[in-house]
């Protein structure tokens, strides 16, 4: 925003006039040019890709951001402006225009015309590490000694986890800071951007960052620009930003009218519900009379139940390869409504109960225990997408093919196929050999794919079974095991080819006396139409592209 007051960056501008060459967006099938406030609204239309190059462990595997930018380009998958989903990418391409237009590297802009003048003596971009070939000098040592570790809570209790290198993209996580100097940034920002003597912003700025950019439900959080826009209890209004790494997360929430900044930070990955929720409890505590939680449910909701219930998909995921497989089994809600009234929100082990705020048909909903939002986008009486208190993406409800139920279904049939014919070649009767060239040649197809299918679906396990830790995914992403499993369930989709093209032929047979029985002829078909149902929907998934994390 300093640089669009200077005029040396215009907001409606498209970002490629503020970039490298080489880091230019490209069309990717989109006809309009992703502009600056796309980025400052995280409307730009990308794919959200993280696992094994967001955050780095090993100072070998550390680039420029430039080089990072271009390496890691991500998929448009949206037109600009159509909807905002987060994107770390986007964040690091802004700072990237503004290093670009200033001619100064992103972490000496900042520290020269931020930090410096707000007096920020305990906060940097930098990290602690070994000084790298083209990457911006480590963190001094003075700040360095005070970083915190971070951890992970185990049955065993804390364990320290590794120092987490972001530097390649910067401006979208690796700042370290203190309470303290956040406090100084938060008064500059309650000031309109002046303290002690020194003005980081004008006004144009200090309006812009109170200011929405695109309009959400009440009580969804939005974006104004760059910032967080936060819907807080008894119709207060804040702005500021969250963040999170594999083991810290953090909340920044400025609020004017109260003339209150609040920011809370924690060093373990399960500190994630104490901050997204601390901002909103302080508030209702100390401004807001009590409230009796929980709220009651509502018997015209159950009455209307069927226009919310189902299975939606966030749009802040992978779409594409194996990352884009394991975002659909992850990124999916399910939604249902209990008898008593009250809308339930499933998703990663857990469940969030919703009461509806005034009439259930408008689609807008309040947590039961506490001052979340939800909001349901309507189309014709029916829900069509979702959008949750942090918004920082959009639930579309999804179709059949993306459901995990059905994935589920599918795989259970293919595991039980698979074993079937596993066990047959051991526990067969020997009549039941008896059989025409093409059904035996057909049978050892199948029975090589029952040993795929079984391979495949042990090494998904043993990559599951690893996922406990979120760091373990990201440091070792894709992994061997997932590898491996994906390409023999890739090898195992093409033979089914084969089989699907022999079912009439085994059908046919030969004289009863030397060919299948109608039960097991039955019985390859079914095989052949379970694997093959499998393997398309695998492919649509993108779990078939062993070659592409």
């Amino acid at each position: 925003m300093r640089e669009v007051e200077a005029g040396r960056i215009r907001i409606d501008g498209p970002v490629n006039l503020y970039l490298p060459e080489t880091l230019q967006v490209r069309d990717q099938g989109f006809r309009a040019p992703v502009r600056v406030i796309n980025l400052m609204d995280h409307s730009a239309g990308f794919e959200d890709r993280a696992l094994g190059q967001l955050i780095e462990r090993d100072l070998r595997r550390e680039r420029p951001m430039v080089e990072y930018l271009r390496q890691e380009r991500p998929q448009r998958v949206h037109a600009p402006g159509a909807m905002a989903s987060y994107s770390n990418y986007g964040a690091a391409l802004a700072g990237e225009a503004v290093a670009y237009v200033t001619g100064k590297p992103y972490e000496q802009l900042i520290e020269e015309e931020i930090f410096a003048p707000l007096g920020l003596r305990h906060t940097t971009f930098r990290e602690v590490r070994a000084a790298g070939k083209d990457l911006a000098a480590p963190m001094p040592a003075y700040m360095a000694r005070d970083v915190s570790q971070g951890f992970r809570w185990t049955d065993a209790g804390f364990k320290a986890r590794p120092y987490e290198l972001l530097g390649h993209i910067a401006p979208a996580g690796a700042a370290s800071s203190t309470a303290a100097d956040m406090a100084r940034y938060m008064a500059a920002l309650l000031n309109d951007g002046a303290l002690d003597g020194a003005t980081l912003f004008g006004p144009r700025a200090a309006k812009a960052f109170r200011t929405p950019i695109r309009q959400v439900p009440e009580g969804i959080n939005g974006w104004a620009y760059g910032f967080i826009t936060y819907d807080l209890p008894g119709d207060h209004r804040g702005y500021g930003h969250d963040g999170a790494t594999l083991s810290f997360v953090s909340r920044m929430v400025v609020i004017p009218d109260l003339k209150l900044g609040v920011f809370i930070s924690t060093n373990t990955e399960t500190g994630g519900e104490l901050v997204r929720r601390f901002p909103d409890r302080l508030v209702r505590q100390f401004y807001l009379r009590p409230q009796i939680f929980p709220r009651a449910g509502s018997p015209a909701l159950a009455a209307q139940a069927k226009r919310y219930e189902g299975d939606y998909l966030g749009s802040r995921r992978a779409y594409g390869g194996l990352e884009g497989f394991i975002g659909l089994l992850r990124a999916g809600v399910k939604v249902e409504v209990s008898p008593e009234g009250r809308l339930l929100t499933s998703a990663g082990g857990e469940t969030h109960a919703w009461v509806p705020e005034g009439d259930p048909a408008q689609g807008r909903f309040i947590s039961a225990t506490d001052d979340q939002r939800l909001a349901f986008i309507m189309e014709n009486g029916r829900a069509r997408a979702m959008l949750g208190a942090i918004g920082e993406q959009t639930y579309e409800r999804t179709t059949i093919w993306r459901e995990g139920g059905l994935m589920s279904i599918l795989a259970g049939l293919t595991l039980l196929c698979a074993v079937a014919t596993f066990a047959g070649i051991f526990v067969r009767n020997r009549r039941e050999f008896r059989e025409t060239s093409i059904q035996n040649r057909a049978g050892l197809i199948q029975n090589i794919q029952s040993i795929l299918w079984l391979t495949s679906f042990s090494l998904f396990g043993v990559w599951l079974s690893k996922t406990g830790d979120t760091a373990n995914v990201m440091y070792n992403w894709p992994g061997a095991s997932l590898r491996i499993a994906s390409a023999c369930a890739v090898v195992s989709a093409v033979l089914t080819l084969i089989t699907a093209v022999a079912v009439p032929a085994v059908w046919r047979g030969g004289r009863r006396v030397d060919s299948w029985s109608q039960i097991r002829k039955a019985g390859f078909t079914f095989t052949v139409l379970t694997y093959l149902g499998f393997s398309i929907l695998l492919l649509l998934w993108g779990a078939l592209e062993p070659w592409r994390g």
